[in-house]
């Protein structure tokens, strides 16, 4: 697989990443052999991008990533990005506590140094606890000075909290996620003005939470919840021209948000390797550029 610039970080990531929500248990329970091997199908397939947080499983899928790039030939070659904020007190921005978390990470995912650590779901009403005197953003910052972080990031889909942490100049990755697929462009002001100033851009949730790559029949989920008529009704006016064309929804869902300049890779979930294989078919499937025509989302 392709790799490309993550901004001006240095480190090159692929296209296409690997979201480790799911093996911490997001959607069903997984044994850590199960977790495992859906990293390691990664890895053999290509990926060289795991995604993962504290959050998920509360710590699981960070000892899960762990475990499967240590005993893996190529797992040196993955770029990991952690997050914090959540953990080990629930939503405790302070100082101490964001050590605290980034170490227990560090051990988790057995890692000398992380290259990529993030401030999990920038909001308004956590802004001034992350950047503190004695906040987040001061640790973060002390532990890249001190060589344990490469680089440092911010997650978010509130697009007035990631434009703020952008104008900081602070951080030089944006993880962007659930407002940057086929059914909601608004966060592409967000990505322009990221890529404007170098930064490694990032999306997240490329399928919605589902109903983007398994389509809008019954069970379809739209973040989480299940899917109302409304955005059923326009997911199926996208399949439509999807089947006119003779390609897969998730193919163009996945080539929507990397047509972007800015983008240097999009991040979709997985908890199986069936689905780890699917995300890479689809990612290798050609998009004719006519498809674009059919109308663009819109941005709010």
């Amino acid at each position: 697989m392709e790799q490309r610039a993550l901004g001006r970080t240095g480190l090159q990531v692929t296209p296409l990443g690997l979201g480790a929500a799911g093996i911490g248990d997001l959607y069903r329970q997984l044994t850590d052999d199960e977790a495992v091997e859906v990293i390691r199908t990664a890895l053999d397939l290509g990926i060289r991008y795991v995604d993962t947080a504290p959050l998920y499983g509360r710590g699981a899928s960070e000892r899960r990533v762990g475990l499967a790039l240590a005993g893996h030939p190529r797992g040196a070659e993955c770029v990991v990005a952690t997050k914090i904020g959540y953990l080990p007190a629930d939503f405790d921005y302070s100082f101490d506590a964001t050590v605290r978390s980034f170490e227990a990470s560090r051990e988790r995912l057995k890692l000398s140094w992380i290259p990529i650590v993030q401030v999990h779901e920038i909001r308004p009403e956590i802004w001034d606890a992350v950047v503190a005197p004695k906040g987040t953003l001061a640790a973060l910052q002390k532990l890249r000075a001190d060589g344990a972080i490469g680089y440092l990031g911010v997650t978010g889909s509130d697009l007035a909290a990631l434009r703020r942490a952008i104008g900081t100049g602070e951080f030089e990755t944006v993880f962007v996620w659930r407002r940057f697929h086929l059914l909601d462009a608004s966060g592409r002001s967000v990505i322009d003005e990221a890529a404007r100033r170098g930064m490694g851009v990032l999306v997240g949730t490329p399928f919605a939470g589902g109903i983007l790559a398994g389509g809008s029949g019954p069970g379809a989920n739209y973040f989480y919840q299940p899917a109302g008529d409304e955005v059923r009704a326009r997911v199926r006016a996208v399949e439509e021209v999807c089947r006119s064309m003779e390609i897969s929804l998730a193919a163009a869902a996945l080539r929507f948000c990397l047509r972007h300049p800015g983008v240097s890779a999009v991040i979709a979930g997985a908890d199986s390797r069936a689905h780890v294989e699917q995300n890479v078919r689809a990612l290798q499937e050609p998009v004719p550029d006519g498809f674009w025509s059919f109308g663009s989302p819109p941005r709010g």
